[in-house]
């Protein structure tokens, strides 16, 4: 399982705006493309799609289909850090937040945060404003949503020597100056997850969710003993448009640590009376979900184990994975833009364009090399076993065969044959994954390795290098 830290990056809600006609705009000074094939946060504004990731943040250019529909923005163009674990849009706004590895050199020990960061024209410039906190962990914020000028951050304050009693902040003012609501007594002092809608702010935390229409004056509590919540740690929320009494939650089971018992599940809850009484839905126990989406009465859900759709307001579930078309399982995000459904993965950006009937992939990374080769790439490069990470090498075909992937250690002995004439056949989204192991399923040392993937029809191998780094 990932560390709370890497695992709480990627829990960010993201807010359904109202479907527009889609204008065009381009920055010929940006990149063309998508920053990442991991999109953890996605979010319309109404006009463009944008998207974060731990290499930067992507703006589409209207409604996308192809990777090239897309810039990014990293810290050459202005942003803080390429790390954005927040995102949100409103009143012709985008706000981020950006955090940074204390080591920069392994990516490996504790976070911290940079504030928050706004651009009022589409990216084109950027400006950071100060989230006054505690240092290091204490100012990262997870989460944002805005509403107008009105914008909540959802910050870890568990680990630091914290200044504020609890994680919340609220802004009235676009993020130019801040208040913290003090909701430590009744929710504790971390909070992981925000969704506001009107007057009214729902956040997630690892005592439960706590809710307030008066700007964060007033709190109630909602939680897994008192109102059948699903469990106390709350990674992500959904509030459906238009209701003000319905929303759903994505818990996790809390764990056992030192003398405290584990308790709760991983699963969904929804409540139809404003927090009173919550109900976990069969179909959703056990569901490892990250982000929701809702347009009319269809509901979706991104979660670890593929994408759970109702098409009745969550009277009935389907659960939608590789057998349903979907080229993998794990999403962390999704988004509806119309008839259009869009969800982000590790391993690129899925898309629909009738409502789930079909998908369809967006990749950043494209292998390279000649026709008569096999062209690959890998991705993450560097890449730590021990964090859970792996190592993908996605590939292209000129025709169908058997194809063969070792690794190599610098001195030329093969250390883990991934794939050994097993059947490809052309056409498929071609990857293969190294989980960072020997064949003997130990992990290998930090250092240099190479790939070699060849075919039996006969044509050139092709070579690549990976950096261990844990």
């Amino acid at each position: 399982m990932r560390s709370l830290f890497s695992t709480v990056l990627l829990t960010i809600v993201s807010i359904s705006m109202a479907w527009s006609t889609p204008q065009l705009s381009f920055a010929p000074s940006y990149q063309r493309g998508m920053s990442s094939n991991s999109m953890s946060t996605i979010i319309w504004d109404g006009t463009d799609l944008w998207a974060a990731s731990g290499s930067g943040l992507s703006r589409s250019l209207g409604v996308p289909e192809t990777a090239l529909d897309w810039i990014f923005f990293t810290e050459d163009d202005g942003l803080p850090t390429d790390i954005i674990p927040a995102l949100t849009a409103s009143n012709g706004r985008v706000f981020i937040s950006s955090a940074s590895y204390l080591d920069q050199e392994t990516s490996y020990t504790l976070d911290f945060g940079n504030g928050i960061t706004v651009s009022d024209d589409r990216g084109e410039t950027w400006e950071t404003r100060s989230l006054d906190r505690a240092e290091g962990l204490g100012n990262i914020c997870w989460q944002l949503a805005s509403i107008g000028d009105t914008l909540w951050a959802a910050c870890w304050n568990g680990l630091a020597d914290h200044v504020y009693p609890s994680g919340i902040a609220v802004s009235t003012d676009a993020g130019e100056t801040w208040s913290f609501p003090d909701i430590s007594a009744i929710l504790g002092p971390s909070t992981f997850s925000v969704a506001a809608r009107g007057t009214e702010c729902w956040v997630g935390t690892g005592a439960g969710i706590g809710i307030t229409k008066d700007l964060g004056e007033t709190w109630t509590a909602s939680n897994y003993a008192e109102n059948d919540l699903s469990g106390d740690w709350v990674v992500a929320l959904g509030l459906p448009p238009g209701d003000t009494l319905t929303a759903w939650a994505a818990t996790r089971r809390i764990p056992d640590i030192g003398s405290g018992s584990a308790y709760g599940i991983d699963g969904i809850s929804v409540t139809m009376d404003g927090g009173e009484n919550w109900i976990t839905p069969g179909d959703l126990e056990g569901i490892t979900a990250w982000d929701f989406a809702f347009r009319g009465d269809s509901i979706w859900i991104a979660a670890e184990e593929g994408l759970a759709f109702s098409p009745d307001g969550g009277s009935s579930w389907n659960i939608l994975d590789i057998d349903d078309g979907l080229p993998r399982e794990t999403f962390y995000s999704i988004e509806i833009v119309g008839d259009r459904i869009y969800a982000g993965s590790s391993d690129g950006l899925v898309w629909s364009k009738d409502s789930g009937q079909t998908w369809e992939v967006m990749l950043a990374s494209q292998p390279q090399g000649t026709a008569d080769t096999p062209r690959t790439y890998c991705y993450p490069n560097p890449f730590s076993p021990s964090r859970n990470q792996e190592a993908r090498i996605r590939y292209n075909l000129a025709e169908s065969g058997r194809i063969y992937l070792h690794i190599f250690d610098f001195a030329e002995n093969t250390i883990r044959k991934v794939v050994d004439g097993e059947i490809r056949e052309l056409g498929e989204l071609l990857f293969e994954v190294w989980d960072g192991r020997d064949d003997g399923g130990r992990i290998v040392p930090n250092g240099t390795y190479f790939y070699k993937l060849w075919t039996d029809a006969g044509a050139d191998a092709s070579y690549g290098k990976i950096m261990v780094l844990d």
